[in-house]
């Protein structure tokens, strides 16, 4: 599998136990690629109340991401964040599977996020 299969649009559900917030959208950007080992780039996105920026690495299929949380508009019904902050992603990328549908845990997060559920919108 080309990890450049993870760049596109993704949607994104950050979530806590069966409760899904900030439901928005992804854009990953790869920088630098070496193989079908090692990848790194950006990440963009945001929903109706935050914006998110960061970085990303693939080495070896883990992949970790810092991405930074910023909140445009409060008073959002029990947010996944309670404002500003990093969350630092983890998870694997399997080889040789084509996923549509990637979910990552969430390290240190402020708030209560504890997985990032990605679904692929652009039909690669």
């Amino acid at each position: 599998m080309s990890l450049r299969r993870l760049e596109g649009l993704w949607s994104a559900e950050l979530r806590a136990g069966e409760r899904s917030s900030n439901i928005g959208v992804v854009v990953f950007r790869p920088r630098r690629v070496f193989g079908d080992f090692y990848e790194e780039g950006r990440i963009r996105g945001g929903d109706r109340s935050c914006v998110y920026h960061g970085t990303y690495v693939i080495e070896n299929f883990g992949f970790t991401a810092d991405v930074a949380v910023t909140r445009y508009r409060k008073g959002e019904p029990r947010p996944v964040f309670p404002g500003d902050g990093v969350m630092k992603l983890a998870g694997t990328i399997e080889p040789g599977v084509a996923r549509r549908v990637i979910e990552f845990a969430v390290k240190d997060a402020p708030g209560e996020a504890r997985s990032v559920r990605l679904i692929r919108r652009d039909g690669k």
